[in-house]
């Protein structure tokens, strides 16, 4: 008998995206491939003197934005200025990013999203684990950013 197999989509218009938490979260579960160097990130090599004061001002402003929204735990920072948050691993040295090439069947991933329940999602979508069958030849599909499961021959 088949068993089944967990995935993760985007239940509402909007975008697949999930919260610092979660995305914290599976950096810490061993999703190292979610981590850029912060140099890296901001380019910091290889650059004249005025785009390196930019890249270090981006820097700056971003960490700090980082650090309010880490400081705010009555949640009174609205979603403007949460939006195009740049996730920091706890020792600031990485920026984490990705959740897009992470496959919606990795186990790290649904446990996270379903240990945080809501606040896995990401600002702009809905997140939902749905099972198929193991032996399901799946991919996903969307519309606007609402996502569903289809076989790859048929829907």
């Amino acid at each position: 008998m088949a068993g089944t197999r967990k995935i993760a989509i985007n239940a509402e218009y909007g975008v697949f995206g999930l919260s610092p938490k979660a995305l914290l979260l599976l950096y810490e579960r061993g999703c190292v491939e979610l981590a850029c160097q912060v140099n890296e990130f901001f380019r910091t090599r290889n650059q004249t003197p005025e785009e390196l004061a930019r890249a270090r001002c981006s820097q700056e402003d971003a960490l700090q934005k980082w650090r309010d929204y880490l400081n705010d735990v009555k949640g009174a920072l609205s979603v403007h200025q949460i939006s195009g948050l740049t996730v920091f691993t706890a020792d600031e040295k990485y920026i984490l990013r990705g959740e897009h090439h992470i496959k919606r069947d990795d186990s790290r991933l649904i446990s996270v999203i379903e240990e945080l329940g809501p606040k896995a999602n990401g600002l702009f979508g809905e997140l939902r684990i749905i099972e198929i069958p193991d032996d399901v030849d799946w991919r996903i599909c969307e519309y606007d950013g609402r996502e569903w499961v289809a076989e790859k021959h048929r829907t």
